[in-house]
């Protein structure tokens, strides 16, 4: 099942570009865990830059991004209300969006979808007028593939799958036609640079078995840190999406070169702190996890997503069930979306397995795999509990 989607998928990028011959190469994976989902929102808008600082429009765009990767959305907004821009531009729609998600991924709560709709239809609606036209600029162009990107992202959140390939297959094409307008950028490369990154990612761990797909991920690496060292608009961007992929593929060598550049430039950026602090928990250095976590709390009481990364580390950990199940415990008061929760019951479930407490594992784990049955882990654990 898996092969024929990536197959469609390529399938259905090609048609949109014409090509139906090129279908060999198969399309960045449809990635839903937890956290990079987190995560995706994000670097998506790394395509949107890709011009020299020429107008106050880029200088500003500048300024609003590192306020956004700063967790500054009301600075970020109030820069925006006073550029004086084209009707047409798709700038302020973007931003709007971004900073939605932004919000919403911050603790994981996605209650503000309706308000994201929203400004991508206007959104839409901009990009679908200038991009046909010959004499739309690369800016213009940029920031619509940008928001095609996001637009993907939301139906993929969705588990609208067919229209995610749609939007991420229109992103690619607006940036391939901005790229021959001009040849020399290196920062409109970021974004195809990630797509191949994933897209080999996935055919090594899932379709390693097919030997004439090209593993390129060492290149789109180095294409990634050339847009992090000599990126005009996409530098910190780039950097960004190196603390992704290190997350994604625990990658120790790029977490040691990226993340301290990160978390010193962006010191309120929650989003940041979060990819940190969970590539830590992947990484198993459960003791710096939480001594970040703890210091999130601190800093930023409000955000109550801290609680259940703490109880994370600690459970996976399991020297201090008793402390990890008080702060999953606290968590679910707070009520998080479905597929949070799921998990936040499957790690409740590991802790009573752990304590020996097998009938409520059994409950836990069943509640998790009710609330989210996309998890599939919680079912393996029923079925191996059960035998």
């Amino acid at each position: 099942m898996r092969v024929l989607l990536f197959l469609y998928t390529e399938i259905s990028y090609q048609i949109e570009r014409g090509c139906i011959i090129r279908i060999i190469k198969v399309v960045n994976s449809v990635r839903v865990r937890l956290v990079t989902c987190l995560i995706l929102c994000v670097f998506f808008p790394t395509f949107v830059f890709a011009l020299p600082v020429t107008t106050e429009e880029h200088r500003q765009a500048i300024v609003i991004q590192e306020a956004i990767f700063n967790g500054e959305y009301t600075r970020a907004t109030k820069i925006l209300e006073g550029l004086k821009l084209d009707p047409y531009s798709p700038l302020p729609t973007l931003v709007r969006m971004t900073i939605i998600q932004m919000v919403m991924s911050e603790d994981l709560k996605f209650s503000r979808e309706a308000e994201f709709f929203r400004e991508s239809e206007i959104n839409g609606i901009i990009c679908d007028k200038i991009v046909p036209d010959p004499n739309t600029d690369v800016w213009h162009l940029m920031l619509c593939g940008a928001s095609e990107a996001m637009r993907s992202f939301y139906y993929l959140k969705k588990d609208k799958t067919l229209k995610a390939i749609h939007h991420a297959g229109r992103s690619l094409i607006i940036l391939e036609t901005a790229k021959k307008k001009d040849p020399d950028n290196i920062d409109v490369e970021l974004g195809p640079a990630l797509y191949d990154f994933f897209k080999s990612q996935f055919i090594e761990t899932k379709l390693a078995f097919v030997p004439f797909l090209k593993d390129r991920r060492e290149e789109s690496l180095q294409t990634i840190y050339k847009v992090s060292l000599r990126g005009v608009f996409a530098r910190n961007l780039a950097d960004f999406s190196l603390g992704l992929i290190a997350l994604d593929t625990n990658r120790k060598d790029i977490a040691e070169r990226i993340f301290p550049k990160m978390l010193k430039k962006f010191p309120n950026g929650m989003v940041v702190k979060i990819m940190f602090a969970a590539f830590l928990i992947k990484s198993q250095e459960y003791q710096r996890a939480m001594q970040t976590l703890e210091s999130m709390e601190k800093t930023h009481p409000e955000h109550v997503i801290t609680k259940y990364f703490m109880g994370r580390a600690l459970t996976l950990e399991g020297k201090d069930l008793g402390r990890a199940k008080m702060h999953l415990e606290e968590y679910l008061k707070t009520g998080p979306d479905p597929d949070t929760k799921g998990h936040t019951y499957y790690l409740l479930g590991l802790i009573a397995e752990k304590q020996g407490r097998i009938e409520d594992a059994l409950a836990l784990y069943q509640r998790a795999y009710d609330l989210y049955p996309r998890y599939k882990e919680p079912l393996r654990r029923l079925v191996r509990l059960k035998k």
